[in-house]
């Protein structure tokens, strides 16, 4: 089940009325709506209760909102593989936009703050995860931001700097001149997290004033 949890008054309470298995709630820009799997369906719904629509009539984890809130970046698993997809929340009935296919597997993607990109990270040659930028809508380009493995991107809330978690469970940081990943700085490690990082699971986020969230393990 999905719960809120009111990290100031110390109240937690369900998310859905349903009883039933739900994942990966994701929330919207300003927080007034969560986009979630439920079996075999993606969903979204007011934060605060209400009527429940269905963007996805598949299996489906939803990742990130663009900020306009116009659009919904999911993984879904197709003919072996792990595909990304973009779906246009207020229109059910269009197709979603492919982003990434033929990796084996895509993960994390992430629209910028200015919604002109996406990060996110792949398996690349040799089995290693890289992180990667692509336009939105996509053109068939990208551009690898990580130089050693990489996994989780995470966008600076200017959108001028890009973060992940590289191979050793270090936060590493790389400058976007303008936002733009074709200007993309030399990956600079800030700290070890501890971490030891997955390509599966969220472990950490990006807050305001330079300040991070981490999941940690206990």
């Amino acid at each position: 089940r999905l719960f809120l949890l009111d990290s100031l008054r110390g109240i937690t309470s369900p998310a859905l009325d349903s009883p039933d298995q739900a994942s990966d709630p994701t929330w919207s820009w300003d927080g007034t709506h969560i986009a979630y799997r439920l079996r075999s369906t993606l969903l979204v719904r007011p934060a605060q209760g209400g009527e429940e629509r269905v963007l996805v009539r598949e299996v489906a984890y939803p990742d990130s909102w663009s900020r306009d809130g116009k659009w919904l970046a999911y993984g879904a698993p197709r003919l072996g593989h792990y595909d990304l997809f973009a779906v246009a929340v207020d229109e059910p009935d269009r197709q979603p936009v492919l982003l990434v296919t033929g990796d084996p597997l895509a993960d994390e993607p992430r629209f910028s703050p200015d919604g002109r990109w996406v990060a996110y990270h792949a398996t690349a040659s040799g089995g290693v995860d890289q992180v990667s930028v692509i336009p939105f809508p996509p053109t068939g380009e990208r551009w690898q931001i990580s130089g050693d493995g990489g996994v989780q991107p995470r966008w600076a809330p200017g959108g001028q700097e890009l973060f992940y978690l590289d191979r050793e469970g270090r936060l590493v940081s790389v400058a976007l001149a303008g936002g733009d990943p074709r200007h993309a700085g030399v990956p600079r490690p800030l700290f070890d997290t501890g971490l030891e990082a997955s390509w599966a699971f969220d472990q950490f986020a990006v807050g305001p004033k330079g300040r991070f969230l981490f999941r940690i393990p206990f």
